[in-house]
Order: structure tokens, then C-alpha cells, then sequence
């Protein structure tokens, strides 16, 4: 009876476009050492063909069927069984996507993905302020006639650390000690922030900072926490940073922690940043833009899924774009507490392994009749990481990292970058999740956990 059983069978497969090779796992979740030792004697067999992998044991049979790739059954090679009951072969593949492309299509496709978004969305604010939208469900971020003067791009978020090396062409090398008191006193009066006018909206790589009487107060609200929220789906879409700043950039050091008390008029005189993950832009069309909103009796959970998978997306292409920038596939990720200070911080080592990969997962039962299944592709970034937790109560068990940690921190081939705290909890899950949907055998490697982003 043990023999005709329902069986569990899990497919995972990469693509990887620049080898043509595909790694295909198949694993056997609900198999523990009684049903192994059981089943022993009992053979199963794996056909391969142009378009689909088929499992067969008894009179049971399983197809995957694997759409917009061409397997070559001939080349499969380095069969093997994995002790976490798992069958493990390449073969070479062709993908629909790069057919016709080729190697050339391939590089020019990972340069169009790398470049960096800034610039259009410095355009489309310029041409339709009310264009940036919640990205849960649609209501728009910006009052419909807020009119930026000035749409302006901010540096790097390290600039500050570097303005003490700023100064005039004709500045001497031999200055005095009154000079140098008299400059230092200069520098300590330099913004920590660059503030934007009132008509000013300044964008970075991970946000916007608008004046509060720009924003829409029908669609955006403000939590006890300082947090704005969208009022139809609640998705959090930034802070409050401040009161009141003057507008060259100098704060008054006594209001520089404050955040604004929240009443009626909370949207005036202060400074709003918002993430652009958790805002969507439209495009023009046909001299208008299309602004997609979902209707308002769409649940909150279908909204914040679509979110998610935006937020993933955003990041997959962050990563990718900061890697192209400075020239890193390891990346020391922090998470920046100028917002929220009572959480504990979260220190990510990063390591990007493939920035262009195809996926194919599916899990099905095996039972008596025989049943198919259409895998589709998903595009994905491989990503190895580790978390670095400086404040567990057992040294020993956060030794090992922060060894690593250390090394990491010493070598300049490694970029560091600080995410807002809500954007690294964001990335953690995800690639925590990934993880466990991957095989056993495939969820760890030298010591790093194994995830992945998945990208549009």
C-alpha cells in the first residue's frame, strides 16, 4: 500500500541565459528515512523532452511542462542523488526571451535594466506633478494643482561626509589658525539635510523630499508616529522629517528632532519624504497620462500583495543599478534610524551571484492518474546574504559574522549603503521567504544563505 501512495514532487530550475545551461532540482519534500527505506526497492524514472520533464513511478505519472525554454535531452549530464532526497542534472536549454537576441541581446537587455530611473522621473514630474500615485491602489500623492518650480536631482547620501573637503579654487594651502577656526565654525553650520523650498521637489535614489502643502491631504494621512499613510489602502508611504526649516538649508538646532504636532494643517511648513517604493508614476500617453487606479471596494490584501511585489522590484533594480554605479557585487546594507530610533538595527551582508537568471518552481502531487502542470518563468535576481545581529545576548553565536563583518569592512571592493529601516525589514523578509522556497540542498552556500528578488 506504501507503494501507491500520493507523493509530493517539487521542481526548481535556473536558467542561466549567458551559459544556455539549465539546473534542474527535483525534490521530494514528504520523504523522510521510513518512506525512503520503504520505497527503496521501488524505481521511478525522469523522461526528458524538448518541453517538458516528466516523473513516473508505478502507474503514476507527473509532467511539468516548462513554457518559453527548448531543452535538449541529449546534453543532460552529472546526474546525481542529494541525501535531502533531491535528484539533481544540467542540460543545455535555449530561452524564447534570448533567441533571437543572442549574447548581444543579453548585454544590452542587463544595460537597459541597469539604467537609473532618476532622470524620468525628474521628466514626469516636471510635466504632471499629480502622476505619482500610491503604488497599493492608485490615489494620487500630490494635490492636483501643486506646481513644482524647481525638480531637482539630490546627491549621493554620503555628500555630507565629504563637504569638510569642499572649498574655493583659490583657497591657500597655508592657512592659518584663526583661518582654520574661522572655517570649521563655517562647516558646522552646513545642513545634515538639503531641504527643499517650497516649490522645490528634490529627488534621490530612494526618495523624494517635497514641501507638506504639495501633498494631497484627501489621499495622504499622518500617523501619531510621524508616518504618512495613504488613507485608501494604508500603505506606508514615508515620513515627517521636520517643523519648519529655513530655506537655505540651516536649522534651528533646538527644532532639528522635533517632528511636527499633527492638527488640521499638518501638511504646511514642513519637509515630507516620500520612498519611491511606495510610489508609482504613470506614463504619457497620447499627450495624457494614464494614471491605473483600482477601484475602491479592492481588498487591502490584494493591495499591499501589489505592493510587495513592486517594493521587491524596486529593489531588485536598486541593487543592480548601485552595483553598475560603483562597480560592487557586495554590498554591507544598513539600516538608516533618523526616522526610528527604538528599533533594533539591521546590518545585511549582500552578495549579488547572478543579476539575470530564469526560474522555474512548481510543486504538484504525484497521484494515482497521471496529471500535468504548465511552469511559467520568472525573472530573477541571485542574491547571497547574511545578517549581522550586533546586540544577541550569546557572543559565540554571533562571532563567525561578525568576523566576516570585519572583513567586509575592511575591504574597499565592498559598498556600503544605508536603506530606510522599513526598506531593509522590507528586503530581510523577502529574501528570507525566497530561501525557504528554495530546495535544501540549494537554501545555503559557503556559509551565506541563498535568495533571490524577482524583477519585472
Amino acid at each position: 500500500m506504501a507503494r501507491n501512495k500520493n507523493i509530493e514532487v517539487y521542481l526548481y530550475a535556473e536558467y542561466k541565459p549567458l551559459l544556455s545551461i539549465l539546473n534542474v532540482v527535483l525534490a521530494f519534500p514528504s520523504a523522510d528515512k521510513n518512506s525512503q527505506e520503504s520505497e527503496a526497492a521501488v524505481p521511478f524514472f525522469i523522461d526528458v523532452e524538448a518541453n517538458s520533464i516528466t516523473y513516473r513511478i508505478g502507474k503514476s505519472k507527473l509532467n511539468f511542462i516548462l513554457k518559453q525554454i527548448e531543452m535538449y535531452p541529449a546534453s543532460c549530464r552529472g546526474m546525481r542523488w542529494d541525501p535531502s532526497s533531491e535528484l539533481h542534472f544540467t542540460l543545455q536549454a535555449k530561452s524564447e526571451f534570448h533567441a533571437e537576441n543572442d549574447m548581444s541581446g543579453i548585454f544590452s537587455h542587463l544595460m537597459e535594466l541597469e539604467k537609473s530611473s532618476e532622470g524620468d522621473i525628474i521628466t514626469v514630474i516636471e510635466q504632471c506633478p499629480s502622476s505619482c500615485c500610491c503604488s497599493g491602489c492608485g490615489q494620487p500623492v500630490f494635490s492636483q494643482n501643486s506646481v513644482f518650480k524647481r525638480v531637482l536631482p539630490l546627491p549621493s547620501e554620503n555628500w555630507s561626509d565629504f563637504a569638510d573637503n569642499w572649498f574655493c579654487h583659490k583657497h591657500p594651502h597655508n592657512t592659518s589658525s584663526a583661518q582654520t577656526e574661522c572655517l570649521d565654525k563655517q562647516l558646522n553650520h552646513l545642513p545634515k539635510m538639503l531641504v527643499p523650498r517650497p516649490g522645490d521637489c528634490l529627488v534621490g535614489n530612494l526618495y523624494l523630499l517635497v514641501d507638506g502643502s504639495q501633498l494631497c491631504q484627501d489621499t495622504v494621512s499622518c500617523s501619531p508616529a510621524h508616518r504618512l499613510l495613504c488613507r485608501g489602502c494604508g500603505n506606508f508611504l514615508g515620513f515627517v522629517l521636520s517643523k519648519e526649516h529655513k530655506v537655505d538649508g540651516t536649522d534651528d538646532s533646538s527644532s532639528h528632532d522635533h517632528h511636527i504636532i499633527i492638527d488640521n494643517n499638518f501638511m504646511e511648513g514642513s519637509v515630507h519624504k516620500i520612498y519611491l517604493h511606495a510610489v508609482t508614476f504613470s506614463r504619457k500617453i497620447n499627450g495624457g497620462f494614464d494614471v491605473k487606479k483600482q477601484s475602491k471596494n479592492v481588498a487591502v490584501k490584494e493591495s499591499l500583495s501589489g505592493c510587495h511585489r513592486k517594493v521587491e522590484d524596486f529593489l531588485c533594480k536598486f541593487l543592480r543599478h548601485q552595483s553598475h554605479q560603483f562597480t560592487s557585487f557586495r554590498f554591507l546594507i544598513q539600516s538608516s534610524h533618523e526616522e526610528q530610533r527604538d528599533q533594533l538595527p539591521i546590518l545585511l551582508m549582500v552578495w549579488l551571484l547572478d543579476q539575470n537568471l530564469e526560474v522555474f518552481s512548481c510543486s504538484r502531487v504525484a497521484g494515482l492518474k497521471t496529471s500535468s502542470a504548465e511552469v511559467h518563468p520568472l525573472k530573477v535576481m541571485k542574491i547571497l546574504y547574511k545578517g549581522c545581529f550586533l546586540k544577541i545576548t550569546d557572543p559565540k553565536l554571533n562571532e563567525e559574522p561578525n568576523k566576516i563583518f570585519r572583513a567586509w569592512v575592511r575591504d574597499n571592493s565592498v559598498h556600503g549603503l544605508d536603506l530606510p529601516h522599513p526598506l531593509c525589514e522590507e528586503l530581510l523578509s523577502t529574501l528570507i521567504n525566497s530561501t525557504k522556497s528554495l530546495p535544501l540542498s540549494q537554501r545555503s552556500l559557503n556559509g551565506f544563505h541563498v535568495g533571490y528578488l524577482q524583477f519585472e
